[in-house]
């Protein structure tokens, strides 16, 4: 007999004073764990302060392994960590799960998304990761598809966002960080497109290598090394972006291209480099 997956919708309530929150249904802990076999939302309503802190090395914020199609809902949660030591969301298995409206600070991942599951699909909106070793990583099973809508990414030691053989649409985003690593980064089958969005500080803008695929519009990087680098075939087509403020604005090596569709600024930087060739819309 197959089981049947039941639909369990936990909402945080104020309390009289001071206006914090509580679990109306689960006991106070300092992660979540959302077990398999259930869909799930965790969910503070607006104005109410519903936040999960953890201490060192006592695990993810929030573990989400509710099974291959369950749908998760975080809703207006504030996540914080004393010590980066484990990712704040952390998806094993799930069908689908929507992070809206969350602040997630001090964590080795802001959001990983590493699901077993085939199809797996993430969504995350006005969402603010703080201070964490990586911000937004997506990878996992067959099919992983993500779209990333007004999320902005502040001071990660490495790769703010980034999409390992999963494809991704990214729009009115933001990273800001000094780190060596990158702002937006493809490998892998990765395709991703980016709208609308800034990088900033990272040595890297927007790279692509491993074969992945990257279209950048509209959408710019500063004070860093390179703007738009690809190595290792992989790709970035760029239309309407504004690279300034760089060591180099386009570097490519080891079969990487870096095209554009001749509507480009790339002023002022120490060095232009050179665009790979042209592309034309149709």
């Amino acid at each position: 007999m197959g089981m049947t997956r039941t639909r369990v919708r936990v909402r945080f309530r104020a309390a009289a004073s001071p206006p914090r929150c509580r679990l109306r249904t689960l006991p106070a802990r300092s992660s979540w764990w959302i077990p398999a076999t259930q869909s799930v939302s965790l969910i503070s309503p607006d104005g109410v302060h519903a936040g999960i802190t953890t201490l060192e090395s006592a695990g993810p914020g929030v573990t989400v392994d509710a099974g291959d199609t369950a749908q998760v809902i975080l809703r207006n949660l504030s996540l914080i960590s004393f010590a980066a030591t484990d990712p704040g969301i952390d998806a094993l298995t799930v069908g689908s799960l929507h992070v809206e409206h969350c602040s997630v600070t001090v964590f080795s991942y802001g959001i990983r998304f590493g699901p077993s599951t085939t199809g797996a699909r993430l969504y995350v909106s006005d969402t603010t990761i703080r201070r964490s070793s990586l911000g937004l990583i997506v990878n996992g099973g067959t099919g992983v598809k993500a779209m990333v809508d007004g999320v902005r990414i502040a001071d990660t030691l490495f790769s703010a966002f980034g999409f390992a053989n999963a494809d991704a649409l990214i729009r009115n985003s933001m990273a800001f960080g000094r780190s060596g690593n990158s702002g937006f980064v493809a490998t892998g089958t990765a395709k991703v497109v980016i709208e609308d969005s800034t990088s900033a500080g990272y040595s890297y803008g927007f790279t692509a290598a491993d074969g992945a695929v990257m279209l950048v519009n509209r959408s710019s990087h500063a004070f860093g090394y390179f703007g738009m680098f690809a190595e290792s075939n992989g790709s970035i087509y760029a239309s309407n972006c504004t690279l300034a403020g760089n060591n180099t604005a386009i570097f490519t090596q080891t079969g990487g291209v870096v095209m554009t569709r001749g509507d480009n600024n790339l002023q002022p930087n120490v060095s232009t480099g050179a665009f790979s060739g042209n592309f034309t819309t149709q």
